[in-house]
């Protein structure tokens, strides 16, 4: 998601520093909230569960990633 977000940052020749945000923004985990409401409706909780988690644990990485590269893009982030 984060590369989809950069490449249409870039198409769109938004700000660099708006860029960034939105990059972290995209890399960052699912929301706890939608395992909250998955429990209320009693709809997929296992499921929402697993993504929740899943998606926690690759965002340490994604994140990493994501500051490295865009570190450099806009001026003062560094």
């Amino acid at each position: 998601m984060p590369l989809i977000v950069y490449g249409l940052c870039v198409i769109t020749g938004l700000d660099p520093l708006y860029t960034a945000a939105a990059v972290v923004c995209a890399a960052v985990p699912t929301a706890k909230t939608v395992y909250v409401l998955a429990h209320e409706h009693k709809v997929e909780e296992k499921l929402v569960a697993a993504t929740v988690s899943v998606t926690t644990m690759l965002s340490v990485a994604t994140l990493l990633v994501a500051l490295t590269l865009l570190s450099g893009l806009a001026p003062g982030m560094r």
